[in-house]
């Protein structure tokens, strides 16, 4: 089965100009998001969880909230996945992800993708809501699923905290 997610993700910021991402997340996946897809989001998140002792993640079901430190996550329809490969004109695509960094938001779409590897980049994904960057092979930030580790490493718990200031 393959399946289109949209995610919208916002961290908590600490200053105004160079925004320290926070710890406290919230992801709430409305109505669209099929019962499968939430269980691969809780698994991936949950991945995180266990991987960084001070990260606060919390996941829900209900309306999209418009907050700093929450995730919105939706199912767009091909319709949708089309007209974004179409304005980056690159076919095919995983995901994209939009990142503001002056508010520590990011906006995260994740379209059809094999079910074995849903949990992998749903997990990567999350890495960018937490305000990471593309890694090294064998990280789950790694930029190609080819490179990328299944579940968080020492390495991207390393850029987590480095991001905060803690290492």
């Amino acid at each position: 089965m393959r399946t289109p997610l949209l995610i919208l993700l916002a961290g908590c910021s600490a200053a105004p100009t160079a925004p320290t991402p926070g710890d406290a997340y919230t992801v709430v996946a409305d109505a669209t998001v099929d019962d499968a897809t939430y269980g691969v989001l809780g698994a991936a998140l949950a991945e995180w969880t266990a991987a960084v002792p001070a990260l606060r993640a919390t996941l829900g079901r209900g309306p999209c909230p418009v907050t700093v430190g929450a995730a919105c996550v939706t199912m767009p329809g091909p319709a949708a996945m089309q007209a974004v490969e179409e304005e980056l004109d690159s076919p095919h695509l995983a995901e994209v992800t939009y990142y503001d960094p002056s508010s520590d938001s990011s906006e995260l779409e994740v379209f059809p993708i094999g079910d074995g590897l849903l949990e992998q980049v749903l997990a990567h994904e999350l890495g960018h809501a937490f305000g990471l960057v593309h890694a090294g092979a064998g990280t789950v930030m790694c930029a190609s699923t080819g490179c990328q580790s299944a579940t968080p490493t020492a390495a991207d718990v390393a850029q987590y905290e480095s991001l905060r200031g803690r290492r």
